[in-house]
């Protein structure tokens, strides 16, 4: 039987493939392209597997995502950092993704860090990107997958590991 432990890195890896199933994000029609793009995308989200918060210090954060995303307050850079597969960040982004499942992500903003929630939050971020509306065909190639999640990175870290 496959670990699927969240705690552990092949059973991170195993957990979001699981639940990207059951959220029927993942079937058996999927292109092994696309499934590529998808396990990729969080893969390098999360530092291969290894962490669903980004490793920031509250000064960093408060400096890097000040006024950004929807951070208005001087301590929400640190609140909003980066979370979950998709590194969620951004106070305007966790209020989307928290409507779109029903969880106040704004008053619990460590909720993405929960493997489960977290894992809701990348499928319903593959099926409508909130960075241009579109849906899981933003997986289809390597370059929109990275630009439905990051785009800005413009691919850089991201091609070092294709």
């Amino acid at each position: 039987m496959a670990n699927t432990d969240p705690r552990t890195f092949a059973g991170l890896g195993s957990f979001l493939l699981r639940s990207l199933m059951e959220e029927g994000v993942v079937t058996r029609d999927i292109s092994p392209e696309r499934l590529k793009n998808i396990l990729g995308t969080a893969y390098h989200e999360t530092g291969f597997f290894k962490t669903l918060e980004e490793k920031i210090s509250k000064f960093s954060a408060n400096r890097k995502y000040r006024n950004k995303l929807g951070n208005t307050s001087p301590n929400d850079g640190y609140n909003y950092r980066g979370r979950g597969f998709v590194q969620l960040t951004g106070k305007a982004n966790y209020k989307t993704m928290g409507d779109r499942l029903g969880i106040n992500l704004v008053e619990s903003p460590d909720l993405a860090s929960d493997p489960k929630i977290a894992a809701q939050i990348y499928a319903s971020w593959i099926k409508k990107s909130p960075v241009n509306g579109k849906g899981i065909e933003n997986f289809d190639s390597f370059t929109s997958a990275y630009k439905a999640v990051n785009p800005k990175e413009r691919g850089t870290q991201l091609r070092a590991r294709k």
